[in-house]
């Protein structure tokens, strides 16, 4: 293989701004290529990356899919040629590109002192040489659009032009080729969908689902177990069932009723329902023919009247002990009213007394005013001789004095006797209610007799013999419920057996039943269960796919950290001595690239940051926040150089288009300084319109060999103009 491999010459026809062919002969010299903007000089360095792959990397083809763009527009055979011809320390070797505008891809001849090869063989020859194409613009082609994107604040377009730079950018691209997001969305979307479907089902069996439970647990509550739940079993007990209805419908009086045979839950179910209704028949004609009903109506009709005549003497004989309660502590109503009598003479007697003592008291108080008005000395009556004064006292003492005491006296009397007759007028009252009560009671308790007489069809008089003659009748009646209620309940007990029976068979249908409507409705979303089970299966290897992947996407993570790291870690010293020769900032002496890892639309990628620092201080900043575009620029520069430096190629020279971008004059002539330390062991070829950094180059430019300037002035029907001169 070849080792230092430069530069010799570069023919160039009918590419881009190429017309007719030109060929500049560099022989190995360090080159300056100067021009104003427009003129042909990134022209003539990308025909070099052109002639090795193919391919440019800053331009893309947006009006053809044939990348005709390459292609010179004027010329006549619509064809671009490209020769490039490098010298080795074993020979020259010569490239040979050519390129149809109407056809895709283009014709690749390489020539070496082993041979000449065409097409893919050249390729891989070139390739053994000079690396992919991305390691070609990483350690030999310096392009004004890799510096810009190096100091972009954009952090996607600068982790980018970073990892194209660390040979990283195909693992980059790996990375966000893996479909983690995609593969994890499409299963979200599956499973949704699947979740759709299974709701949808759901909501159609979730009913039947419920009751067809209860329908178990019912059943289950009847004593029976989970494996009479089957239509054989059921269909058997039904049997029974029917048998024993037919016997009891022929005891019961009734038509035997005729039963199918059963053979499906169907034919069970429309079963039980004539069971029911003969059931039902059969406790008809047992209440209509049997005489319990008559014996305990009698029953109810005697016990009834017996306690109402019951009722009715008791009732009796307590008001007739009220009445003679009252009778012996008051007297009776005769013995009250002679008392009223009494009584009520005495009162007479006092109110005629009253009167008298009335009319004496009125004459004493004449005879008082009389004497008062009249100084009498005889008497008005008698003619006696009187003393006015001592009559006048007397009549007085006799008026204030006794007339008056007997007065309230015969009050007093009077006021007794009223309160006596009042309570004499009570007591009669109570016993008269008394005598009435007894009397109501009396009546009531004939009426009693007579209904309990016409219960017993009894000719018999008075209570006790009729009371005698209920309590055998009654006697009589429970033996003969007994024998009766003896016989019924034989049949209602096998009835009732045949009732629960019934009740059980029918939780076996109600079962069977739901389990049936169940199926069918599963049936009816069969197509539904299996599109679950075809999105199950989907899901399950799209998430085994997602582990996979996930796995992958680590390990891939993992090497491009450490890989990005090792370049960071080998190149740190080195990156800061030419940021130092390039920059001289003031303060920040030295800068370092840090990374870390941030989550880009669910991939982890390497994310870079550059710092610059002062180490004396240990200060640190961002150089996209305090540096200027010219700084930012020197340290693109310093990175692409030193990471240039350390990579292992076989050629020889260095390609840097417009440099010195946002330089000033100081930084400029920095890098002209370094530049020339690169040349020592390198083939340096600059293309650049700056008339500064041309100034500087003529007059710092030294290396060893001198170099060739290669001027262009402008443009031709032929293609660019261009003078060169040797320094």
């Amino acid at each position: 293989m070849p080792r230092d491999l430069i530069l010799d010459s570069i023919t160039i026809e009918g590419f881009r701004g190429f017309n007719d062919p030109q060929t500049i002969e560099l022989n190995g010299a360090h080159a300056i290529i100067f021009g104003a903007i427009g003129t042909g000089k990134s022209s003539t360095l990308c025909a070099i990356e052109w002639a090795l792959f193919g391919n440019i990397a800053h331009i893309k083809c947006l009006e053809s899919g044939t990348q005709a763009e390459f292609v010179n527009a004027n010329k006549i055979d619509q064809k671009a040629k490209v020769t490039l011809k490098l010298k080795g320390d074993d020979g020259d070797y010569i490239v040979y590109r050519e390129k149809q505008a109407t056809k895709k891809g283009s014709k690749l001849t390489f020539s070496t002192p082993a041979g000449k090869f065409e097409g893919d063989e050249a390729a891989d020859q070139i390739f053994s040489i000079f690396g992919t194409f991305e390691d070609f613009h990483r350690s030999v082609f310096l392009h004004q659009e890799a510096v810009r994107a190096i100091i972009t604040e954009n952090p996607e377009d600068r982790d980018s032009a970073l990892d194209r730079l660390f040979g990283l950018e195909k693992t980059r691209e790996l990375m966000s080729k893996i479909p983690l997001a995609t593969i994890l969305k499409e299963c979200e979307k599956l499973e949704a969908e699947k979740m759709k479907i299974e709701e949808r089902i759901k909501g159609a069996t979730q009913q039947v689902e419920k009751e067809m439970e209860t329908a178990r647990k019912e059943a289950l509550d009847l004593g029976l177990k989970k494996n009479d739940f089957n239509t054989q079993e059921c269909i058997q007990r039904f049997k029974e069932i029917a048998k024993e209805t037919s016997s009891a419908a022929e005891d019961c009086g009734i038509e035997r009723p005729l039963f199918s045979e059963p053979a499906t839950v169907e034919d069970v179910s429309k079963g039980l329902k004539k069971v029911k209704q003969v059931i039902k028949d059969c406790r008809k004609q047992i209440a209509a023919t049997s005489r319990l009903n008559k014996l305990q109506k009698d029953q109810k009709q005697i016990n009834e009247a017996k306690e109402k005549l019951e009722d009715a003497l008791v009732e009796l004989k307590e008001a007739t002990e009220e009445y003679e309660k009252l009778e012996k502590e008051w007297g009776t109503i005769e013995q009250i009213e002679k008392r009223e009598n009494e009584i009520k003479m005495k009162d007479d007697n006092l109110r005629k007394e009253r009167e008298t003592v009335d009319s004496t008291s009125k004459l004493v108080a004449d005879g008082i005013e009389v004497i008062s008005k009249q100084e009498l000395k005889n008497c008005p009556i008698c003619d006696a001789r009187i003393s006015p004064k001592d009559v006048l006292s007397k009549l007085k003492t006799k008026v204030s004095i006794t007339l008056k005491k007997r007065l309230s006296e015969i009050d007093d009397e009077r006021n007794k006797i009223r309160e006596e007759l009042f309570q004499l007028d009570d007591r009669k009252n109570a016993i008269s209610k008394a005598i009435s009560m007894i009397e109501k009671l009396k009546k009531a308790k004939d009426e009693a007799e007579n209904a309990l007489g016409e219960v017993l069809q009894s000719k018999s008089k008075g209570s006790e013999i009729l009371l005698k003659e209920a309590e055998e009748r009654l006697s009589e009646l429970e033996k003969e419920l007994a024998k009766v209620g003896k016989a019924l309940n034989k049949k209602n007990e096998i009835l009732q057996k045949i009732e629960d029976s019934t009740e059980i068979c029918g939780a076996i249908v109600r079962v069977l039943e739901k389990e049936a409507e169940y199926e069918k409705i599963r049936e009816t979303f069969a197509e539904e269960d299996s599109q679950i089970e075809i999105l199950k299966t989907q899901i399950d290897e799209m998430s085994s796919l997602y582990t996979r992947l996930q796995s992958i996407s680590e390990a891939i993570i993992t090497a491009h950290r450490k890989l990005a790291g090792a370049f960071i870690s080998k190149g740190k010293k080195k990156i800061s001595s030419y940021y130092d020769r390039l920059c001289g900032h003031p303060y920040y002496n030295s800068i370092r690239i840090d990374m870390e890892q941030r989550n880009v639309k669910g991939v982890q990628k390497n994310t870079y940051t550059i710092r610059a620092f002062n180490n004396k201080e240990g200060r640190e900043t961002l150089i996209s926040t305090r540096f200027s575009m010219g700084q930012m620029n020197c340290a693109a520069l310093s990175i692409f150089l030193s990471l240039s430096s350390m990579l292992e190629r076989r050629p020889k020279f260095l390609i840097l288009d417009d440099p010195s971008q946002s330089l000033d004059a100081d930084h400029k002539k920095s890098l002209v300084k370094v530049l020339e330390d690169v040349s020592l062991g390198n083939q340096v070829i600059i293309a650049t319109q700056d008339r500064e950094l041309e100034q500087q180059i003529e007059t710092g430019f030294r290396p060893e060999g001198g170099y060739i300037i290669l001027n262009y002035k402008g443009w031709s029907k032929e293609g660019p103009v261009i003078e060169i001169s040797k320094k």
